[in-house]
């Protein structure tokens, strides 16, 4: 039997898939297949990354989509689903996402932002805040952790969900698990 969703799990910049095994251990269940995706290559061009992600995406001809993307994951989330338009994309969840300057970005991006594009993007107002497109269909949970360091919070920001955790430790955390299952859960009704 096919399965009824596909949950795709994006980790940040930098940062390998393995570290969302705990997540999506916590996230099976019969009718799902769950996808830790990895970037084809980090240091490159990340709309080359964002094609990829779509490519899947289509490949799959999943009948329900969801994504979950941690911090610059979740952009390549963002734009994948934009640039995607795939109907069938219900949700995505947000964990300590990059939607306004990083603070390091702005530090390094002068100097290696040739040789690493994605603290380009990082470090643009404009390009960091991207939001899904006005025609998807997509509901959007964002989830922040209260003791986030990394990512810039933009004041005014609509979070979701708060937890206790940092930027890398919340998604190890079973608290965080437990907020992502009942979004994954909830009607996609807004």
């Amino acid at each position: 039997m096919p399965a009824e969703e596909t949950i795709y799990l994006i980790p940040g910049f930098m940062s390998p898939a393995w570290m969302l095994y705990p997540l999506e251990r916590a996230l099976r269940k019969p009718g799902r297949t769950i996808v830790r995706w990895d970037y084809p290559q980090v240091l490159t061009d990340p709309y080359r990354t964002v094609d990829a992600l779509c490519e899947e995406m289509v490949r799959s001809a999943a009948p329900s989509v969801s994504i979950v993307g941690h911090s610059f994951g979740d952009w390549i989330a963002r734009m994948a689903i934009n640039q995607s338009q795939l109907p069938t994309i219900r949700k995505l969840i947000s964990i300590c996402p990059v939607v306004a300057p990083v603070p390091f970005a702005s530090v390094f991006s002068p100097v290696l932002g040739k040789l690493i594009p994605e603290l380009v993007i990082m470090n643009d107002r404009e390009l960091s805040s991207s939001p899904l497109s006005s025609t998807t269909q997509a509901r959007r949970s964002i989830i922040w952790a209260k003791v986030e360091l990394i990512v810039a919070r933009p004041e005014g920001l609509a979070v979701d969900h708060e937890i206790w955790g940092a930027h890398i430790s919340c998604v190890f955390q079973p608290n965080l698990w437990r907020i992502v299952e009942q979004e994954l859960s909830t009607s996609g009704d807004s």
